[in-house]
């Protein structure tokens, strides 16, 4: 809590990739800091999310991974909708191991968004690597749907 306790003291001082970062590790470990709940979401607005120059993909992946979970009420409401549909309108800067990062993050909410699946497909085919497309397959089964059509067989 230190840490994010400094971070929102000098907030100017920080990238967007590393305010991701920090909201996706606050994340994982369930920590209701401030930072999380309050600062970030404003930070992150749709605008922020659409324009490549201010969030960059990974970013963005990490932010949907961040606030994905609506069962952990750690952000404002729609803030999940609005990282999934700038991933979707971005799609073509995504790379197979963002792409699986998206379908892990969705198995791990249990949110099988349908736009967002098959995005992650086309990307899975546009650069199919066998040990991502194995850990897509994964997150399909966890998330109890069959790969859309057009993914990738291994």
């Amino acid at each position: 809590f230190v840490a994010g306790d400094a971070v929102i003291k000098r907030l100017d001082r920080f990238s967007t990739d590393l305010l991701a970062e920090l909201a996706e590790a606050f994340s994982r470990v369930r920590a209701r800091h401030a930072l999380l709940i309050e600062v970030l979401p404003g930070h992150f607005t749709t605008a922020c999310l659409q324009e490549r120059r201010r969030c960059g993909i990974s970013a963005l992946v990490k932010v949907l991974s961040a606030y994905i979970d609506s069962r952990l009420d750690l952000g404002p409401e729609g803030l999940r909708e609005d990282a999934a549909d700038a991933i979707c309108r971005r799609s073509a800067e995504l790379s197979a191991k963002l792409a699986r990062q998206v379908l892990q993050a969705l198995a791990r909410a249990h949110w099988p968004h349908s736009r967002l699946l098959e995005v992650m497909a086309q990307v899975a085919a546009k650069d199919p690597r066998p040990w991502e497309l194995e850990a897509m397959r994964t997150s399909f089964e966890q998330l109890r749907v069959v790969p859309p059509a057009g993914f990738p067989a291994v």
